[in-house]
C-alpha cells in the first residue's frame, strides 16, 4: 500500500562557524534531504541502484510498525513510497538490511511483539523481495493478507533469532546472526536454496537446505557479517563478535574478541576458526571485504576488562588474505592494527570503501543508556593510514544517529544515512551525500 504521507525538505547544513552551530564542521554536502511523516521513522539501510537510491526504514508508533521503503532518485527527491507489514496484527516488524540481486531486492527484517526487545520468545527473522523501485514481490499463490511474500526463518529449537547480514551466492542465501536461548546468545548460520523462496505454495517458512543448519557456536558469540569466499575454495565467511563475562569469582576478565570463521562447505560447520586475537577488548563495529584484494577490515573500539566496558579509543584492523602462508588454524591470513587517538567517540557505526581503496569509518558517541553523542567521519587508506588530519564532525543533533555509511559508485562521494532525532521525539530519516 503507498503512503502518500511522506514529505521531503532540503535543507541547508551550516558549518560550526555558524552561529546556531547546526551541520557539519566542514564540508558543505552535495545534497541533504530529510523524509518525516504523520508517525516516527527510522532508517535501517539503503542501496544505490541505477536510477537512484533505495533507503530501508522502520514506521513506528506505540503499537506496531511496519517496514517502510523510500525510493528516491540520484539527488535525493523522493520518487516514491511503500508501506509493508508481514502481518495484520499488532507486532513489531523492523528493517535490517537489503541487497540487490538482480533485478529484485532481497530485504532481511524481524518480526517481535517487541519494538526494542530482541530476546523475547516470540522475535522472528524474516525475508522478502520487492523491485527495484520497492514494489512487494508477492507469489501468485499467496492468499496471506500482506503486500509481499513473507517467508520467516526457522531453526528446529524454535529459539528466537536475529539475522545480522546475509549474501546471496550459488543460488543460495546464507544468512548470519544471533539465537537467543533465554540469557545465553549464540551464533547461527543458516543457509537456503534460493528457489525455495518461489515455491508455489502457502507455506510462510523457508525449509533450511541443510539438516544441521550450521549453527555452529552457543557461547555468547554472534555473527555481524557474511562475505564471499576469498577463493574459489571458501564458500563464504563470517565475522563475528565473541564476549566472555565472566563472574567476580573467576579469575579471568570480562573478554571481548573479533571472531572470523571460514567455510570450505555450505553444508558443514566452518573447519578454519581462527580469531584476531589482541590484548586488547575488542567491541566489533562494522567490517567490510575489499572485493578485489580479499583483504578484510575490521573497524571498532577497544573496551576494559572493568566491567567490559567501552573506551574512547577506536581501531581499524586489516586483515590480509595470503594462501601461501596458510595454516591449519589462521588459514593465510596476516593482519595489521591502526589505533584512532581518543576523543573521537566510543562506538563505530559503519565503515566503506571508495574505488581507490580508501576506507571510511564513521563513529559516535554512545553511553550506558544507548543516548547518542556526537558523531564522526574518518578517512584512512587502504593499508590502514588515516589520512584525514581532522575528521568530519557532525554537530547537530539531528545528525548523531548515524545508521550506514556508502559510497556512491557515480562519483566516489559519500552517502551518510541518519536517523534523526527531534526535541518533540519525533524521528525522521536523513540522507546526506558530501566529498571528503
Amino acid at each position: 500500500m503507498k503512503n502518500i504521507l511522506l514529505y521531503i525538505l532540503l535543507f541547508t547544513i551550516c558549518l560550526s562557524s555558524c552561529s546556531d552551530d547546526d551541520g557539519l564542521s566542514s564540508e558543505v554536502p552535495s545534497f541533504s534531504k530529510l523524509y518525516f511523516g504523520a508517525e516516527n521513522i527510522e532508517a535501517n539501510d539503503f542501496i544505490e541502484k541505477e536510477d537512484g537510491y533505495l533507503i530501508l526504514a522502520t514506521i513506528f508508533n506505540n503499537s506496531r510498525s511496519a517496514f517502510y521503503l523510500i525510493d528516491t532518485n540520484f539527488e535525493g527527491y523522493v520518487q516514491d513510497t511503500i508501506r509493508i507489514k508481514s502481518d495484520t496484527l499488532n507486532t513489531f516488524d523492523r528493517g535490517i538490511a537489503l541487497k540487490q540481486y538482480g533485478n529484485e531486492v532481497y530485504i532481511l527484517g524481524t518480526n517481535s511483539n517487541s519494538l526494542l526487545s530482541a530476546g523475547n520468545t516470540s522475535f522472528k527473522s524474516l525475508v522478502f523481495k520487492t523491485d527495484l523501485n520497492g514494489n512487494p514481490i508477492k507469489n501468485a499463490s499467496d492468499i496471506s493478507e500482506s503486500t509481499a511474500t513473507i517467508k520467516f526463518l526457522v531453526n528446529s529449537e524454535a529459539y528466537s533469532m536475529k539475522m545480522n547480514d546475509f549474501i546471496i551466492k550459488d543460488n543460495k542465501i546464507i544468512f548470519g546472526g544471533t539465537v537467543y536461548n533465554n540469557n545465553n546468545t549464540g551464533e547461527i548460520v543458516q543457509v537456503y536454496n534460493l528457489e525455495s523462496f518461489n515455491e508455489i505454495n502457502n507455506l510462510p517458512t523457508f525449509e533450511n537446505e541443510y539438516p544441521n543448519e550450521l549453527k555452529v557456536d552457543n557461547t555468547n558469540t554472534s555473527v555481524l557479517r557474511v562475505f564471499e569466499g576469498e577463493n574459489s575454495s571458501i564458500k563464504f565467511t563470517t565475522i563475528g563478535q565473541n564476549t566472555i563475562s565472566n563472574d567476580e569469582n573467576s579469575p579471568a576478565d570480562p573478554s571481548r574478541n573479533i571472531v572470523r570463521k571460514v567455510y570450505t562447505q555450505y553444508n558443514s560447520p566452518s573447519p578454519f576458526t581462527p580469531r584476531i586475537y589482541n590484548p586488547n577488548q575488542e567491541n566489533l563495529g562494522d567490517a567490510l571485504k575489499d572485493p578485489i584484494t580479499g583483504t578484510l577490515y575490521y573497524a571498532g573500539s577497544y573496551g576494559t576488562s572493568e566491567n567490559n566496558s567501552l573506551t574512547d579509543n577506536l581501531f581499524l584492523i586489516r586483515d590480509d588474505f595470503n594462501p601461501l602462508i596458510g595454516s591449519e588454524n589462521q588459514l593465510g591470513f596476516e593482519k595489521t592494527n591502526n589505533n584512532i587517538d581518543e576523543g573521537f567517540g566510543n562506538y563505530v557505526v559503519s565503515i566503506a570503501q571508495n574505488s581507490l581503496g580508501n576506507i571510511y569509518i564513521a563513529s559516535t558517541t554512545r553511553d550506558n543508556n544507548e543516548n547518542i553523542g556526537p558523531s564522526h567521519l574518518f578517512k584512512f587508506s587502504s593499508s590502514g593510514d588515516l589520512l584525514s588530519e581532522e575528521p568530519i564532525d557532525f554537530v547537530s543533533s539531528r545528525f548523531y544517529n548515524i545508521k550506514k555509511i556508502k559510497v556512491s559508485r557515480q562519483d566516489d562521494k559519500i552517502l551518510v544515512l541518519s536517523s534523526l532525532e527531534f526535541e518533540n521525539n519525533a524521528r525522521a530519516v536523513g540522507l546526506i551525500k558530501l566529498n571528503f
